[in-house]
């Protein structure tokens, strides 16, 4: 199974980063986490796409949690896992241990666990812009005003308005006045391209011509620039698929 082939699972995530995504490997064991780092570095050894420290590829962007780490197991003669798993964890990422571990080490660790904490913070205050508050009706709550929230990390979702709009899908007596279009199928659309509907043909794929307004059934086809969509009971996708 690919799960048990550390290079497939390399080329597999090296591939999806050399795309632009933003990618973590999971590994459950030790020795299979170090086969995948291993053919990730073999794979690419010069890539910027891998976490890196002095110029070497790293799998923790913490130096701070490898040296406490470093240290436990140092002031051991043996470890029993997992038995030990929470003296290990806690000692080797509790915050108070990493902030004595940095004043200790001198001013490039205390430099480094300052870029660390900010990550962090920056981390916290933009995950917090898309809270909501469970206490409160979800009807009340409404959209925050002059503030958009990222689905995905540097990506923007295109919101559509129609001219004319079509019968909801889910409530044909309310108009689909807007739809929103994720960021990776409206790549390359111009800023000021506005969506067409198009007619769609009793049955057989949608072939009929643009610009007539038109929504079969469950079933909504429009044009964007030179990009046609589909959107019915599956969800919103390329016409092309």
């Amino acid at each position: 199974p690919l799960i048990d082939d550390a290079p497939a699972v390399a080329a597999q995530a090296l591939e999806a980063a050399q795309a632009g995504a933003r990618v973590l490997v999971l590994r459950n064991t030790v020795s299979a986490a170090i086969a995948t780092q291993q053919a990730l570095e073999a794979a690419a050894p010069n890539s910027r796409l891998l976490f890196r420290c002095a110029d070497s590829p790293l799998a923790y962007p913490d130096l701070r949690v490898l040296e406490a780490t470093w240290r436990l197991i140092e002031a051991r003669d043996g470890w029993t896992l997992p038995a030990m798993n929470r003296e290990l964890v806690e000692g080797a990422t509790h915050p108070e241990v990493l902030a004595a571990l940095a004043t200790d080490l001198g001013d490039a660790w205390a430099g480094h666990a300052a870029r660390m904490d900010g990550l962090r913070y920056a981390q916290q205050a933009v995950a917090a812009l898309g809270c909501i508050n469970t206490a409160e009706p979800y009807c009340a709550a409404g959209f925050p005003e002059g503030e958009t929230i990222a689905t995905r990390l540097g990506a923007r979702d295109r919101s559509v308005a129609f001219a004319d709009p079509p019968p909801s899908l889910f409530a044909p007596h309310i108009p689909l006045d807007t739809l929103t279009i994720p960021h990776w199928m409206a790549q390359g659309i111009p800023e000021d391209a506005q969506p067409i509907l198009r007619a769609i043909p009793p049955a057989g794929p949608p072939t009929g011509p643009p610009g007539t307004l038109t929504s079969s059934g469950p079933t909504v086809r429009f044009a964007l620039g030179e990009r046609g969509y589909i959107y019915d009971r599956l969800g919103l996708r390329p016409e092309t698929e």
